[in-house]
């Protein structure tokens, strides 16, 4: 059978034209673009928390504010007395763990203050002087200055000057003393001593000797704290919320009268009666918060802030002298030592408060530079006596010796510097 060539064309032509649509339905599908596959190492870094250690530390010096110990025997006997814990070491150190996807911070905060000296200034005062013989004790408007006594550097001075004065002389026998009569020491005729009237004579017993120079005072604090921030990125808001255990160990020295007669005996002058070491305890614990601001600069790398903290406490204080005598006189007038003891607990809840304020400056790899000024109220931590009650003669010594008190607060400023490290 014969083919015109013009029918073998057309046939091979429409051949053509088919056979690449035919040969591309039946090859495979070749993908125009690679989907996308899941970041395996953000998601290992997703599943895997972060390592959030933290770590602190700080130290510093810092002052107490000065402590009261004034107190009297009888109205007639009384001390004016102050304590200047003036040299301290603060130290400050810190570990927490920062929780992920910011749900904030937990932290254990230890600060403490430990004294390096201390210095002592007391004045022993007495409504007496020294009158002539056959004279009784006149009337005082104020209590004299017998005694001077002072601690410093290790060294304890004290130093007795006797006053004496003479009453006016009623020659005219009417009861007062006249324009005419002789007032001798009373200037203004009015039967009392005044300060200024009295006649002061040399310093008839001076005594100086070595004496401790730390009294060995520790105040600190342990915060168990839970934290979060919040705010723009230039001004921060940081809050904490917790738990607080308190503690302060120690000794105070004071002073007293420990008997009244004769003028200017009986004050614990350091030699024949020792200065009296009140030894205190004082524990406890409580909730506490804090709220802190901060301001950042260049590009968050600096950093000013401000916080302040309170906390409410429940405190236990103990006092103890430990074993002391005082001087009494048996039935003959015979100066006999009794043996005496002043101790004190009590239990009181308080408050606790403290602000502080300075600069931090944080480096790429998670170091921090601080400095800070701050300073801390621990509210009635210290319990002293404010009245001494002592025994009048030998008949009484069996009752021993008291003592009324009242707590007084531990106030310290000073700086610190620190370096911490967030990993």
């Amino acid at each position: 059978m014969k083919v015109k060539p013009s029918v073998l064309v057309a046939a091979l032509m429409g051949g053509l034209a088919v056979g690449p649509s035919l040969l591309a339905q039946d090859a495979p599908i070749t993908p125009s673009a690679t989907p996308e596959q899941p970041d395996t190492a953000a998601a290992e870094a997703k599943k895997k928390p972060p390592f959030g250690l933290f770590l602190s530390v700080a130290y510093g010096s810092a002052s107490a504010d000065t402590i009261d110990l004034s107190n009297s025997t009888l109205s007639s006997h009384t001390t004016s007395t102050t304590l200047t814990l003036d040299e301290h070491s603060y130290s400050q150190a810190a570990v927490g763990w920062r929780l992920g996807n910011n749900k904030g911070d937990f932290r254990l905060v230890f600060s403490g203050y430990s004294e390096q000296s201390y210095e002592l200034e007391s004045s022993g005062l007495a409504g007496q002087v020294q009158v002539p013989s056959g004279t009784n004790q006149p009337q005082f408007n104020d209590n004299l200055p017998w005694w001077k006594l002072s601690i410093a550097n290790g060294i304890l001075t004290s130093v007795r000057t006797p006053r004496t004065w003479t009453p006016g002389v009623d020659t005219n026998g009417n009861g007062v003393i006249d324009p005419d009569e002789p007032a001798n020491n009373d200037a203004n005729r009015n039967g009392f001593v005044d300060v200024g009237e009295e006649t002061i004579l040399a310093p008839d017993l001076t005594i100086e000797r070595a004496i401790s120079d730390n009294l060995e005072n520790r105040a600190q604090h342990w915060d168990a704290l839970y934290g979060n921030s919040w705010g723009p990125r230039r001004f921060r808001g940081r809050w904490w919320a917790g738990l607080r255990y308190f503690q302060y160990e120690g000794n105070v020295f004071g002073t007293g009268w420990l008997t009244t007669t004769p003028p200017g005996y009986g004050f614990t002058d350091g030699a024949f009666l020792h200065v009296l070491n009140y030894a205190q305890k004082t524990t406890g614990g409580g909730p506490t918060a804090s709220m802190e601001a901060q301001f950042k600069f260049f590009r968050e790398r600096f950093t000013l802030y401000g916080k302040a903290q309170v906390a409410f406490v429940v405190l236990s204080l103990d006092s103890d002298t430990g074993p002391f005598f005082t001087i009494v006189q048996d039935a003959d007038g015979n100066d006999l030592p009794a043996p005496a003891r002043l101790t004190e607990s009590v239990s009181k809840s308080t408050w606790q408060n403290m602000i502080e304020g300075g600069a931090r400056y944080r480096f790429d790899n998670g170091l921090e530079l601080e400095l800070t000024y701050n300073v801390t109220g621990y509210l009635d931590a210290v319990l002293l006596p404010t009245s001494l009650r002592i025994p009048a003669n030998s008949q009484e010594a069996r009752f021993g010796t008291s003592a009324i008190y009242r707590t007084q607060d531990l106030v310290y400023d000073g700086w610190r510097a620190g370096i911490s490290f967030q990993f």
